[in-house]
């Protein structure tokens, strides 16, 4: 029960001993009252007409007093009534509004729960499997220092790939705002006498413009092989989705286990596990 219940339930309490109280007071007057009026009853049977007379002047003044303390009694008793039915209403006013907060207090509670969910989720979301590789020593082959994709590429991600980067897609928990394709070379050098032209037209290559791309360095070649793949992949997505595709080159720097990689040494140069393409969701709350 609440305070304010327990205190109205008192003060009920408290007018009821009252209203018992004056009831007794006035019972125990009326006694009184009446008997006097015997006592002057009788007391005009014996006595004259002016004795008879003034008794029952008497018994009018008692009357009326009596009348009047009567009236008093139930206008006490009217206005602790009221004060009971101002407080009933009270209290059903009060029972509403905390009814009304306890409604709020659930919908808060419940909305609490979905955001610490979403928050787990966000925690917990390196857990997920947010990217996928295509290395040449799993199948996705390019021809040395060339960009195309070959057949053997393409049958590899039709066998195993095109259901991977699906699955990357459909179980994702979180919202995707674009999909990184990143091209990883190895330190073998790239031997051409080929100029760049990247910075003039890997741009329109992205936006499906054609053209060949030409690179002088590892950097170039990763960036230019992730550009070819990004527009391969266009044919895969799910229907009615339209990712933005961003190609980008990490070059000879980063080893599959995702580590910086060392200084160059004789032995990192031919490294077929380095060489791959990493296919990776953006999340929109990166």
């Amino acid at each position: 029960m609440s305070l304010f219940r327990r205190k109205i339930v008192e003060r009920e309490d408290i007018v009821a001993a009252s209203m018992s109280e004056i009831m007794l007071f006035f019972l125990f007057v009326c006694l009184i009252l009446l008997g006097n009026i015997l006592d002057l009853y009788g007391a005009t049977n014996d006595a004259g007409p002016s004795d008879q007379d003034q008794a029952i002047a008497q018994l009018t003044v008692a009357n009326a007093e009596l009348t009047g303390k009567l009236n008093g009694a139930n206008a006490t008793i009217a206005a602790l009534r009221g004060q009971i039915l101002r407080g009933n209403a009270d209290v059903k006013d009060k029972d509403a509004k905390i009814g009304a907060y306890a409604a709020k207090n659930k919908e808060l509670e419940e909305r609490i729960a979905e955001l610490e969910l979403q928050i787990t989720l966000l925690e917990n979301r390196h857990d997920l499997p947010m990217s996928i590789s295509l290395a040449e020593n799993a199948g996705y082959t390019f021809d040395s220092g060339e960009t195309d994709i070959t057949p053997e590429f393409r049958r590899e991600f039709s066998q195993s790939g095109q259901r991977e980067f699906r699955d990357l897609l459909a179980n994702a928990q979180v919202a995707i705002q674009a999909i990184e394709v990143i091209g990883h070379t190895d330190e073998r050098p790239v031997n051409t006498t080929r100029y760049s032209n990247l910075d003039r037209s890997l741009k329109s290559h992205v936006n499906g413009f054609g053209g060949s791309l030409r690179f002088v360095d590892n950097v170039g070649l990763g960036m230019a092989r992730a550009a070819e793949v990004a527009q391969f992949l266009k044919q895969y997505l799910p229907p009615g989705k339209s990712y933005q595709i961003i190609p980008l080159s990490a070059g000879q720097l980063q080893l599959p286990n995702n580590r910086l990689a060392p200084g160059r040494s004789p032995n990192s140069t031919d490294i077929q596990a380095r060489r791959r393409i990493e296919i990776r969701l953006r999340s929109q709350t990166r």
